[in-house]
């Protein structure tokens, strides 16, 4: 009567507990899935992919290094044009990047070389919006090197450089 009572003691305890053991194995290229308490787990050998229906976060560990894939946004890829001459003689008068409009909304500052702001634009895109070599006050800048900073809060990236100014 003793043992009896042990093992459903023991069975009780057993049973009571919520742990999820899944034993490795070695499998064929088609792969496996095995439903549990907790999701889906499907694997092929070397890969594994955890499905659950709870917002609980799970640790899954194969036993060997795996390499590390980040996902996130593109970079940006585009041409800036390092150089204008704003003379009004009807070539390179505005700062021209191209491909600026392929990633949407942008926000262009241009920076003289003491740090100050000498222009800034929200969605330029060369040509109703650009850069004709005049400040925020409407007045011409002198001839010299500026930097720029070209943020994409879509993107959430942001890219910065320098620009030459020759009249």
């Amino acid at each position: 009567m003793k043992a009896l009572l042990i093992i459903s003691i023991l069975f009780v305890s057993l049973k009571a507990q919520s742990q999820v053991t899944l034993s490795r194995q070695v499998i064929g290229a088609t792969g496996t899935s095995h439903s549990t308490s907790f999701g889906t787990l499907s694997h092929t050998v070397g890969e594994a992919v955890v499905s659950s229906e709870t917002s609980t976060s799970y640790t899954l560990n194969q036993g060997f290094q795996q390499p590390v894939y980040s996902i996130g946004a593109s970079p940006i890829n585009f041409n800036v044009v390092n150089a204008f001459s704003p003379n009004g003689d009807g070539v390179n008068d505005i700062w021209f990047i191209q491909g600026i409009s392929a990633y949407g909304s942008n926000v262009v500052t241009i920076y003289n070389r003491w740090g100050d702001e000498i222009q800034s634009f929200q969605d330029y895109n060369n040509t109703d919006v650009s850069w004709d070599g005049n400040n925020k006050n409407g007045s011409p800048v002198t001839s010299g090197t500026y930097f720029y900073v070209i943020e994409f809060p879509d993107e959430n990236q942001q890219i910065s450089g320098w620009l030459q100014i020759t009249k």
